[in-house]
């Protein structure tokens, strides 16, 4: 079916609230072969990183629904290393014709750092490529964006909206400091500065140690 079935549209958007992370995608599958097809089963595989191990997402509040905004029944199976999400659409697609419709779930987030932080969200696996993906990350206009080397970042009613295009690779990283944006991470300047301040006033109090004291 990865011949003749694609994701046309694959929008993801991802929105900060507190200790929350919310998911809102918007897709549509279409027929790109020269027959009329029944999609069935559809899996999106979801996982996370939790320390050097791959586990499966812990997501709550699931819904996915057509455009007229009809519940689809759904399934969830927890693997060893991935949560797959199951529905089935067995609505038939002539040629060039297309199905849409919209996914939604909440996840705890816990991001790593302390005055400069990484995200962790889920890794997403479909058993259908994706020919168009635009996700994007709404964060509380309080932080600040200090890298984002494949994003786009603007402000937009109170968020500071990170946007990716075409790209699994969610590489960013934010702070309650004021700093700008670079091409490297500010995290890893933080520690080179502080290391080299920490050089620097230990030579000053080796040198002032040996140095002589004069004798009246």
């Amino acid at each position: 079916m990865a011949n003749v079935v694609v994701f046309d549209k694959y929008e993801t958007t991802l929105t900060l609230e507190g200790d929350t992370l919310k998911v809102e995608k918007r897709l549509r599958l279409m027929n790109i072969g020269s027959n009329p097809i029944i999609p069935g089963e559809i899996h999106f595989k979801l996982s996370t990183q939790a320390g050097d191990e791959i586990i499966p997402a812990d997501i709550r509040n699931l819904k996915i629904a057509d455009h007229y905004d009809h519940a689809l029944d759904t399934q969830q199976v927890k693997g060893n290393e991935e949560l797959d999400v199951v529905f089935t659409l067995w609505n038939p697609l002539l040629p060039s014709f297309y199905y849409d419709f919209k996914m939604s779930y909440e996840m705890d987030f816990d991001p790593k750092g302390i005055l400069f932080y990484e995200i962790n969200v889920p890794q997403e696996k479909t058993t259908i490529n994706i020919k168009n993906q635009k996700t994007s990350f709404l964060l509380p206009k309080r932080f600040h964006v200090t890298f984002a080397p494949d994003a786009e970042v603007t402000t937009e009613d109170g968020a500071r909206v990170l946007t990716w295009f075409n790209t699994p690779n969610l590489d960013f990283e934010y702070s309650y400091l004021p700093l700008p944006r670079v091409g490297v991470r500010m995290v890893n300047v933080f520690w080179v500065l502080l290391i080299a301040i920490s050089l620097v006033y230990l030579v000053v109090r080796f040198v002032r140690a040996r140095k002589p004291v004069d004798v009246y």
